[in-house]
């Protein structure tokens, strides 16, 4: 997501992913977030990236709940690929 991007709040309508990447998808975050960064069953996981803070929470079947995600001042808290 670029600075100053328009955000379309229900882009899709769906809240639930099967997969992490198609969760991330649904709020443009996929590029923001680490290369090989999984996230256990039954467990959020958050972490600043370009400026934003995004939250991902898995439930216990495995499925990805949409992201919460706004922006930060904090520095990256996982190294990104390329820096």
């Amino acid at each position: 997501m670029r600075k100053g991007q328009a955000i379309d709040l229900n882009r899709t309508g769906q809240n639930w992913f099967e997969t992490l990447n198609e969760a991330l998808d649904s709020e443009a975050l996929t590029e923001m977030w680490p290369l090989g960064l999984n996230i256990n069953y039954d467990t959020t996981q958050g972490l600043a990236s370009g400026g934003r803070w995004i939250s991902v929470t898995r439930d216990s079947a495995g499925r990805y709940e949409r992201p919460i995600h706004y922006t930060t001042q904090m520095a990256d808290t996982y190294p990104r690929e390329g820096n």
